[in-house]
């Protein structure tokens, strides 16, 4: 993702935090469901599918997570995560990361015209009579 869109994305998954935030202000280790919202967020926005990781990030890899409740933040982080990827796409940002074509090129212009020709011809619709 390119910086200027990477930042803007960053932007729209804060807002969007702030305005679901509230449906989730009272569960424990909100501060790592909050990073796996984010992240879920950015990926759909960055043009990926929304499907949590195998992996959590590698910030949950270190000593501080090897306990009990380590083990209960890495788990806000992958619950946070698919609800990120949903607010994202309700948001519409899942189509930013795409490039636009057009549906015509070149290759189907008929020779020395700027008549573009069907990529696949009208499907009849047949006589209703004959059965």
């Amino acid at each position: 993702m390119a910086g200027s869109n990477k930042a803007l994305s960053e932007g729209y998954a804060e807002k969007a935090w702030i305005r679901h935030k509230d449906c989730y202000g009272s569960r424990p280790y909100l501060r790592e469901f909050k990073s796996g919202f984010i992240a879920g967020y950015l990926d759909v926005a960055s043009g990926g599918y929304g499907c949590c990781p195998t992996l959590a990030p590698e910030e949950f890899w270190g000593w501080r997570y090897q306990s009990t409740h380590g083990h209960y933040a890495v788990n806000a982080w992958f619950e946070g995560f698919p609800l990120g990827a949903k607010a994202a796409e309700q948001d519409g940002v899942s189509h930013w990361g795409q490039i636009r074509t057009s549906s015509t090129n070149g290759a189907n212009r008929t020779s020395g015209t700027n008549v573009a020709v069907p990529l696949t011809p009208p499907m009849s619709v047949g006589d209703p009579d004959v059965t």
